[in-house]
């Protein structure tokens, strides 16, 4: 195989592995999928690993704390390797004396707390802290599915729009034909002609603003799903959105209420009693002043310490921020619960009234194209001025126009009622 064969070959690859995916070889299952495998959903799982960690990390100092330790002192006078009672050395007999002026110490120390209080409150605040981060997760994840949708059914609206107007720009250049003739054979003003041609040029000028739009919507889902889509995806609603349970930005403020809470019942556990177990064993060496003989004695320490505020301003501060965090938090709970039940009233007041507008459209579909097809007999037989025909062709272009556009609407309403109930498109949209 030569060189040119090679690079033909290597071609081949590059664009295969740059065309984007077509509409028809990709379902709204396919795209929910990559909504989980992209970095954003690899972020969410993390938190939700450091938050587990955070609360094993807080229940960490209820386990005792080893430490080796080891010291080298010089001192300008003669000191006990550790307190020595009166009748451990007999002197008389020429005994060590336990006393030098280079001392080496090494052992270990270890110590543990009995009694903290705010250590299992702390705990309780950060397991909420916790459940939150999981709450997110599944926000941002059904956030990112009803992005998919919406966005999607935009790139719908839109493409449905690009044809509607090239049947109509189809229809125009029909009647274009027919009017050159006529105007060639001075039947009709060339004002006319020019009339129409004025016409197919603002709708080539829709099609071009519509092509940028649906750039940016193909932008926006590539950005969510790692996917660059062509076309609209098809979709339809399965059974309907499942019954709607609490409003799911409630539960992560549920889950806030719960760790100010506790926060502050950590200020409180403040004024508790602390216990802690603390002891030491240490190996002392050195020469002995007196005798300059080699000697070494160990020392044992084991201590129950207890610690008891008396006056900490700070400690009354701290409880007070934190009373004041949790009421803020309930009442942005309250704020946050009427703004959602205003959005969900407005949800069940829309989804009539926009299935209702569907049907309308389709009515008024069929009279436009009934009315655009007299009307381009009435234009030839020039019973009807060029204004008044053209009129009718754009009447029906907005007559499409509207049936896409609260189809549209509807794809975004249940878009909207997913995030608003936590409700999990998979399986649903398909």
């Amino acid at each position: 195989m030569n060189g040119k064969h090679i690079k033909k070959i290597m071609m081949l690859f590059s664009i295969l592995f740059i065309i984007p995916v077509e509409a028809g070889a990709m379902d709204m299952d396919t795209l929910f999928k990559a909504v989980t495998r992209q970095p954003q959903a690899r972020i969410d799982e993390l938190g939700i690993e450091q938050a587990k960690i955070a609360v094993k990390k807080a229940y960490a100092p209820l386990y005792p704390k080893i430490s080796a330790i080891g010291s080298y002192e010089n001192y300008n006078s003669p000191t006990n390797l550790r307190p020595m009672p009166p009748t451990e050395v007999n002197i008389q007999a020429g005994e060590s004396i336990p006393f030098s002026r280079d001392i080496g110490r090494y052992g270990i120390q270890a110590s543990m707390p009995v009694f903290v209080k705010e250590i299992f409150d702390t705990a309780k605040q950060l397991k909420a802290l916790a459940r939150k981060t999981t709450v997110k997760k599944t926000i941002t994840l059904i956030g990112n599915q009803s992005a998919v949708v919406s966005l999607n059914s935009s790139l719908s609206y839109l493409s449905q729009l690009e044809n509607l107007i090239h049947e109509r720009i189809a229809s125009l250049e029909k009647t274009r034909e027919i009017v050159e003739i006529q105007v060639r054979n001075g039947r009709l003003p060339e004002s006319d002609l020019f009339k129409i041609e004025k016409l197919i040029e603002s709708l080539n000028i829709q099609q071009d603003s519509i092509s940028t739009k649906r750039i940016a919507i193909s932008r926006d889902i590539s950005a969510i799903t790692g996917v660059t889509l062509d076309a609209p995806v098809p979709m339809s609603l399965r059974e309907g959105l499942p019954a709607q349970g609490g409003y799911i930005a409630l539960r992560l403020l549920g889950d806030d209420i719960e760790a100010a809470r506790h926060n502050l019942q950590v200020k409180r556990d403040y004024r508790y009693p602390k216990l802690f177990l603390n002891g030491s064993y240490t190996e002392n060496v050195g020469s002995a002043y007196n005798t300059d003989d080699w000697i070494d004695r160990d020392y044992r320490r084991l201590s129950l310490n207890v610690t008891f505020p008396l006056l900490d301003r700070t400690s009354r501060v701290d409880e007070q921020l934190a009373r004041i965090q949790l009421k803020k938090v309930k009442a942005k709970y309250r704020k946050t619960k009427q703004d959602l039940d205003a959005k969900a009233a407005e949800i069940k007041k829309q989804r009539p009234v926009i299935k209702e507008a569907i049907q309308k459209s389709r009515k008024n579909i069929g009279l436009a194209r009934k009315i655009l097809k007299i009307a381009k007999v009435a234009y030839k037989n020039r019973r009807m001025t060029i204004e008044d025909y053209l009129k009718y062709e754009v009447d029906l272009l907005d007559a499409e126009t509207q049936q896409s556009f609260w189809e549209d609407r509807q794809w975004r309403l249940i878009a909207e009622q997913a995030v608003l109930y936590g409700t999990d498109l998979k399986g649903v949209v398909r």
